[in-house]
């Protein structure tokens, strides 16, 4: 979960930091600005949640209702929300507003929904979301098949190793995530990369979408050390199937 556990951190910190800023703006009395932070508070803990747990970068949706739904929260996260969702353009834009935002905000209200982001805050974010039944199961049967993948190129290709590369090999998937494999034999001598794949996807028959990489093993050691697919798969890490 490399990249999404990075991902999270920065959400988390910026979701710290309008809090305090909001708090900052409130006790300036620019209450309208402190209930704008406030929103954006709860948004960045919700995504720092649901970068951990989706495995994935989260929607670009500003909708705090749709960011909480999405992640299953519990129905204190939800009711939280909803109170909070419709102050995000309230606050700021005069056309939501009815006039200057200023005027539709006070103390009270500023601190009530600083209570609420602050709740949002401290139970979302950064903490890891159970990833689906759904998307579990899916990557049990990736990984199955990419298995299956590995025996069928050895039988049918002559293939000397196969390799599982990318998110799947990272453990930073997300549902719906293809499946990267590189394949080495000595059939692919003499063919296009192209055609090289056409011969391995036949093979597949996992429950995502597979992005073969055919080389033969010459090609596999002259491209470590340049830019590539392959010296990008060695630096993110390998995961020998053979």
């Amino acid at each position: 979960m490399g990249q999404s556990v990075e991902m999270a951190k920065i959400w988390n910190a910026m979701a710290e930091r309008d809090l305090a800023a909001a708090r900052f703006l409130a006790n300036g009395e620019f209450y309208e600005l402190a209930v704008f932070l406030s929103h954006g508070a709860a948004a960045c803990a919700l995504r720092a949640a649901w970068c951990l747990g989706r495995r994935g970068p989260p929607p670009n949706a500003s909708g705090l209702v749709e960011l909480a739904e999405g992640l299953d929260a519990s129905e204190h996260i939800l009711a939280a929300c909803r109170r909070l969702n419709p102050h995000f353009a309230g606050s700021r834009y005069q056309n939501a507003a009815n006039g200057n935002p200023a005027d539709n905000y006070d103390l009270a209200f500023a601190v009530e929904l600083l209570s609420l982001a602050a709740q949002v805050v401290e139970e979302c974010s950064g903490q890891p979301v159970p990833v689906s039944a759904e998307a579990e199961a899916e990557q049990r049967d990736t990984l199955v098949a990419v298995r299956r993948l590995a025996l069928r190129c050895r039988d049918e290709l002559e293939a000397t190793q196969v390799y599982l590369f990318g998110s799947r090999a990272r453990d930073d998937w997300h549902f719906g995530s293809d499946c990267d494999v590189m394949v080495l034999s000595d059939r692919f001598s003499g063919l296009k990369r192209w055609e090289s794949c056409l011969l391995i996807e036949p093979l597949w028959d996992g429950p995502v979408s597979v992005q073969p990489l055919g080389l033969t093993p010459e090609e596999f050691e002259g491209a470590r050390d340049k830019r590539g697919p392959v010296a990008m798969a060695l630096a993110d890490g390998l995961i020998a199937l053979l």
